[in-house]
C-alpha cells in the first residue's frame, strides 16, 4: 500500500490517520480486515476478523520530511523580510 505523507510523523492529522487506514484496507481487500486503528504517531494496529492482529511501526504507513539532511530552507525574498520583521530587536 501506499504510503501516507505528512508533516509531522509525531502527531498525525484525523486526515492523515484516515488516509492510512484506508490505503491499508483497500490495498487488503481480501484479508478480512475488521479494523484499523492508526495513532497519532503513525503506529498502526490492524484487526483481522478472527481477533488476530498485526502492528505496522509507523516506517511502514507513513513519510514525512527529513528535516537533519543539512539541506538549506529556501523562500523568497518577501518570505524573508517578513522573517525577519518577526524577531526582536535587541
Amino acid at each position: 500500500f501506499d504510503k501516507v505523507p505528512v508533516n509531522d510523523p509525531d502527531n498525525l492529522t484525523d486526515s492523515e490517520k484516515t488516509q492510512v487506514a484506508e490505503n491499508i484496507k483497500n490495498a487488503n481487500s481480501d484479508k478480512h480486515i475488521s479494523d484499523v486503528e492508526v495513532k497519532d504517531n503513525g503506529r498502526t494496529i490492524v484487526t483481522f476478523e478472527d481477533g488476530t492482529q498485526k502492528e505496522l511501526d509507523r516506517s511502514e504507513t507513513i513519510t514525512y520530511p527529513d528535516h537533519t539532511s543539512g539541506e538549506a530552507l529556501t523562500f523568497n525574498d518577501a518570505q524573508a523580510d517578513q522573517s525577519l520583521n518577526n524577531f526582536d530587536k535587541v
